[in-house]
C-alpha cells in the first residue's frame, strides 16, 4: 500500500471517529423549543398565555394572564367557600339607577353608550343586573328578553351592547347579569342561575315580560355555563329558555365538572335536557382555544342530543375565531331569528 493511500485511510479514520464521538452526546437543545434527553423528546412547560385586549361590539377586554389550567376548566371558582345567596332578595324592594355599586361603571368601555340607549341598573348586596326595554314596550304584544351572560373579566355592559342593534330591530329587552365579581372571582353556574331568576322576576315585575320566552346567550365563559344554567331552568321547572345560544364556549372532556360528572354517572337521569333547544357555535381559528374549541363543542354537542336537547343549529366555522359568532351578521341573525320563532 503507498503512503498516500495510507494517509487517505488515515483520514477517513479520524472522521470516523470523530463522528462517532458527536453521536454519543445525549443532550442537546433544538430549534423547536424542545430538548432531547437519552433520545426522548421532552416539551417545555406550557407558557402563561396573555390575553388579548378587544375592542367593542361586546368584545371583552381581558389584559390578565391566565394558566393552561385556568383555561381548561373554562369556568369560575366559587366566590367563597360559603358561595352567595340570593334568598333574601326582595323584587319589591329593588330600585334602578345609572350606576352599580362596584365600580364597573368606571372601567367598562360600554357604559356610557349603554347608559345613553336607557339601560338601567339594579344593585344587589354583592353583584348587580341590568336591563334595557325598547321604545313603546308596552304596546308590543310579544314581550320577549334575552338574557347576556358575559365572558371572561367582562361586564354587563359590555354584554348588552354587543346585543343591542338586534333588540331594537325586533323589540324586545335585554337583561345582562353580572356574574364577574373581580379579583379573579366568578359566581358558579348555581349562583348565575339564582341572579337571573331575580332579574327575570323582577322584569316580569316592572315590565310584564314574559318569563316563557326567553333566550339565554352565552360568550366565552359565559358560553361554558349556559349549559349547567340551562339545566337548572329545567330542574326547578322556570322553563326560562326556549333557545341557548352558546358561543366559543364548551365543556371539556378531558376536565369535567362536577355537574358533568354528576350527569354521567347518572344523577340527573337519561333527559336532563329534553326539550331543551341549542344553537352552538365554534371557530376552528380561535385565537384562545385553537381547534380544542371545536372538539370540545363535538363532544358538547354528543353529551346534549345524549341527555335529551335539541340541537337547534350547531356552526362549525373552518375559518371562525373566538369572535365569530358575534362578529358575523349571518350567523347572530340566524340565532336571534331562531330565538324569535321558538318563543312565538
Amino acid at each position: 500500500m503507498n503512503m498516500w493511500m495510507r494517509r487517505l485511510l488515515l483520514i477517513i479514520s479520524i472522521i470516523l471517529l470523530i463522528s462517532s464521538i458527536n453521536g454519543c452526546k445525549t443532550d442537546e437543545t433544538v430549534d423547536d423549543n424542545r430538548t432531547i434527553v437519552d433520545s426522548e423528546e421532552v416539551k417545555e412547560e406550557p407558557r402563561e398565555m396573555k390575553r388579548p385586549e378587544r375592542g367593542m361590539q361586546g368584545q371583552e377586554k381581558e389584559e390578565q394572564y391566565m394558566t393552561e389550567e385556568e383555561r381548561i376548566k373554562e369556568k369560575g371558582p366559587d366566590p367563597n367557600e360559603e358561595g352567595i345567596s340570593f334568598d333574601d332578595v326582595n323584587i319589591n324592594e329593588l330600585e334602578e339607577s345609572t350606576q352599580d355599586n362596584f365600580g364597573f361603571h368606571q372601567s367598562s368601555m360600554s357604559y356610557d353608550e349603554m347608559i345613553n340607549a336607557g339601560l338601567k341598573v339594579i344593585n344587589l348586596e354583592n353583584t348587580f343586573f341590568t336591563i334595557w326595554i325598547p321604545e313603546r314596550f308596552e304596546e308590543i304584544e310579544d314581550k320577549r328578553a334575552l338574557v347576556s351572560v358575559h365572558g371572561s373579566y367582562a361586564d354587563a355592559y359590555i354584554g348588552t351592547m354587543g346585543e343591542l342593534n338586534l333588540a331594537r330591530e325586533n323589540n324586545y329587552a335585554i337583561i345582562a347579569v353580572q356574574w364577574y365579581l373581580g379579583m379573579e372571582q366568578y359566581l358558579n353556574s348555581r349562583e348565575i342561575y339564582e341572579l337571573i331568576n331575580i332579574s327575570v322576576q323582577y322584569a316580569v315585575e316592572n315590565y310584564d315580560i314574559d318569563e316563557h320566552s326567553l333566550a339565554y346567550t352565552g360568550f366565552s365563559r359565559g358560553s361554558a355555563n349556559s349549559f349547567e344554567v340551562t339545566f337548572w331552568d329545567k330542574y326547578e321547572e322556570t322553563d326560562y329558555f326556549v333557545l341557548t345560544i352558546s358561543h366559543s364556549g364548551a365543556i371539556p372532556p378531558e376536565q369535567p365538572t362536577e355537574f358533568v360528572s354528576d350527569l354521567l354517572d347518572g344523577e340527573f337521569g337519561t333527559d336532563a335536557f329534553s326539550d331543551k333547544h341549542f344553537f352552538l357555535y365554534c371557530g376552528l381559528q380561535d385565537e384562545e382555544w385553537g381547534t380544542d374549541m371545536c372538539h370540545y363543542m363535538n363532544y358538547t354537542e354528543d353529551l346534549l342530543e345524549e341527555y335529551g336537547a335539541v340541537i337547534e343549529e350547531y356552526i362549525h366555522d373552518n375559518e371562525g375565531g373566538h369572535m365569530g359568532y358575534s362578529e358575523s351578521e349571518e350567523y347572530h341573525s340566524s340565532a336571534i331569528d331562531l330565538f324569535l320563532e321558538l318563543s312565538s
